[in-house]
């Protein structure tokens, strides 16, 4: 207490260190005071220490001057606003203005006398309040808003400000998952205030809230809560006939819904078609589609719940129901493709393939729409996530492969089970387009699992695929349209390729070209790059392929030359000589002696021993001889 008296007696010290303090009558200086302090808190960086130093000389001067209320319940709301934001202003301290506000808006001579732009000063304060310790937000809510709420309806009920308190802490309710208390805050501002408050913009808010809490409450299966929670936003609709219109669809329909839940199937009915008549009163509406549109929360909650029976019926609810609104059938394109997930989850594949056939739905249309995407996205995650701990190399992979072979039961190996899950994920990526960021990660964890399971040649036609793709994207900017993790997982393909490539003399070859292919792919600076340059076009002379070893072997001097002074660089001696066997090969006998003739100067800067030389002079007359026996 002590503490709190010290900085009060702090905050009021430095009022009288305002030059001119007496100079001008006490309102005119209070207002200058009010007008310098609020200049600090604005603009792109607010001085809100110095700001407190100006709203408290403004306090101290309306105490002082015994000056109306209303200037001292403004200057202390400002002060402790911008205390509470610079941290001046202890939480505790600010509690004990904010309990002397209170009181002030209680007092029966101050109401009449204060103004209502106050109000705002106060949801100020709340706002500032609340965001004040993050660590214990709900409290700060809590107060702040209530304090806001309390102070607002005893003294200006027609205030925008007390319809926003309400909202605000009515909102935050819902999200923190307390219906009740939402519910409460809502009656106590019907009670007082809505009469005289009936703002269509707010009623629509109003409205928004009822409906939220009415969803929550259908959520947690409170089946009257939610029925009653929905009458009361219907009713708040009615302030505005224009906008009622548009949402009776909406809520006739999750009443319509609530009753199936309860089984009762008479009210199902009744409300479903008083749906069906609001839906063509507004037909082509595209607010009153999107807002029937977002019951989708309810049958995803009954399905997460297995309540697939439930989900179904209330789809085709929805569904029909925009049908009414809409004749463009790309609008219900969504719950279509819900209805069809569930159900194919019922294993109805009768009616399934009917609806699937219909015509109704088109996964590259749907897939533009945002629920989908998401639906669609959490499903591709999940099943890569599924089939990466599958994967043999995984910690849960090998405690699977022991268990199996204790217990002699298991037919299918990981790596086995893990390549369906990857396809299946890979018909879900495939909705996002064929070249699509999902497409690619998916196909390289798909390639990764057969290689390592040595199904080399169920490897590749994914593995063409993918090439095929980076081919597109080898300039700086295109490389951006490739997924980020598509990098490292080529390179460690590229680096199996490389492992296996000594094993599989059949192989071989392609193993090498594969991955030449994949790192260059990666990046054209790869630090493996030239070696694989080289081995590839080295596995290729070896075995006489003089047409798939020129390709590699440019590569790798052209690598050496990208390097700094790498055109006089001795490393280039040998891909030059390489090249030119090539090349010899390949009977392009005048590229063959350009090579060596390189390779013959690089030498001899070099100080190449004589016999090197001579070497090189020896191939240069051979390769020589076979260009004039040519022409």
């Amino acid at each position: 207490m002590r503490k709190l008296t010290l900085i009060s007696a702090a905050i009021s010290f430095f009022c009288f260190s305002y030059p001119g303090f007496c100079d001008l009558n006490a309102t005119e200086q209070w207002k200058g005071l009010i007008q310098d302090g609020h200049n600090l808190t604005i603009g792109e960086h607010p001085n809100q220490l110095e700001a407190v130093r100006y709203f408290s000389k403004a306090v101290a001067l309306a105490r002082e001057n015994k000056l109306p209320e209303k200037y001292y319940a403004e200057a202390l709301c400002r002060m402790t606003t911008a205390g509470i934001a610079s941290g001046v202003v202890p939480i505790v301290l600010a509690d004990q203005h904010c309990q002397e506000i209170r009181e002030l808006y209680k007092s029966e001579k101050a109401k009449h006398a204060l103004d209502p732009d106050l109000g705002g000063y106060i949801l100020d304060l709340a706002d500032k309040y609340a965001q004040h310790n993050k660590s214990d937000v709900k409290d700060c809510y809590e107060h702040a808003y209530a304090l806001s709420m309390d102070v607002l309806s005893e003294t200006f009920p027609e205030s925008k400000d007390l319809a926003r308190s309400t909202y605000i802490l009515s909102d935050y309710y819902v999200q923190d998952n307390k219906p009740d208390k939402a519910i409460e805050v809502l009656l106590q501002f019907k009670l007082k205030c809505e009469k005289k408050l009936k703002s269509k913009m707010l009623m629509r808010s109003i409205y928004e809230l009822y409906d939220r809490l009415a969803v929550s409450y259908e959520a947690a299966h409170r089946y009257e809560s939610a029925k009653k929670a929905e009458s009361m936003a219907m009713n708040a609709a009615k302030f505005d006939v224009r906008y009622s219109n548009i949402v009776f669809p909406r809520s006739y329909s999750f009443l319509a819904m609530n009753a199936l839940a309860q089984k009762q199937s008479k009210e199902n009915n009744e409300y479903f078609s008083k749906a069906i008549v609001e839906a063509r009163k507004v037909r082509g509406n595209t607010d009153a589609i999107e807002y029937v549109n977002q019951l989708f929360e309810l049958p995803k909650i009954d399905k997460h719940d297995q309540q697939l029976e439930l989900a179904e019926a209330e789809l085709k609810i929805i569904l029909e129901v925009e049908e009414a609104l809409s004749a463009d059938k790309k609008k219900t394109d969504f719950i279509t493709y819900l209805l069809l997930e569930t159900l194919k989850d019922e294993h109805k594949t009768e009616e399934w393939k009917r609806l699937a056939e219909s015509g109704v739905f088109n996964d590259q249309m749907a897939i533009k729409h945002d629920s989908i995407k998401n639906a669609i996205g959490n499903q591709w995650l999940a099943k890569m996530k599924l089939a990466n701990s599958l994967q043999s190399s995984s910690p849960r992979a090998k405690l699977d492969k022991k268990q199996s072979q204790i217990l002699g039961d298991d037919p299918h190996p990981p790596d086995s089970k893990a390549q369906s899950v990857y396809l299946e994920a890979l018909n879900l990526a495939e909705k996002f387009g064929p070249e699509s960021r999902e497409v690619q990660t998916t196909l390289l964890k798909l390639e990764i699992s057969y290689f390592l399971d040595h199904k080399f040649a169920a490897v590749e036609p994914y593995y063409h695929r993918t090439i095929t793709m980076t081919h597109k994207y080898y300039t700086y900017e295109a490389r951006k349209k490739l997924a980020p993790e598509s990098f490292p997982l080529m390179d460690e393909l590229a680096n199996y390729y490389e492992q296996e490539a000594t094993a599989h003399y059949e192989w071989c070859l392609g193993f090498w070209n594969h991955c030449l292919d994949l790192r260059a792919a990666v990046s054209p600076e790869h630090k493996k790059l030239l070696n694989t340059y080289l081995a590839a076009g080295n596995e290729a002379l070896r075995r006489g392929r003089y047409d798939l070893a020129e390709e590699p072997l440019k590569g790798a001097v052209i690598t050496i030359e990208n390097r700094a002074n790498g055109r006089n660089s001795p490393d280039l001696i040998i891909p030059l000589k390489l090249l030119a066997k090539a090349q010899e090969g390949n009977k392009n006998y005048k590229e063959a002696i350009f090579s060596l003739n390189r390779a013959l100067i690089l030498g001899r800067n070099a100080n190449l021993i004589s016999t090197q030389i001579k070497i090189i002079k020896t191939d240069i007359a051979r390769v020589t001889a076979k260009f004039k026996m040519g022409h």
